[in-house]
């Protein structure tokens, strides 16, 4: 973990994304309500920066296994 301004800790390694389907991703709970509108089979398409380059990538979310 590395602490940023302070007071926000991250994670250190993997991909940080930074939009969601165009839209600026700011914390984990913008990030939500971008999930929370879409369903299994929907594509996402994230802005990340994965080692300090910015990239674009599709991700086609899979189907939430039911609860029996």
């Amino acid at each position: 973990m590395v602490v940023v301004g302070g007071f926000r800790e991250l994670g250190i390694g993997g991909d940080l994304i930074t939009a969601v389907d165009g839209q600026k991703v700011a914390d984990g709970e913008a990030l939500q309500h971008a999930l929370d509108r879409k369903r299994g089979g929907d594509t996402l398409s994230l802005t990340i920066n994965r080692s300090g380059r910015t990239m674009k990538i599709d991700v086609k979310l899979g189907e939430a296994p039911r609860v029996l």
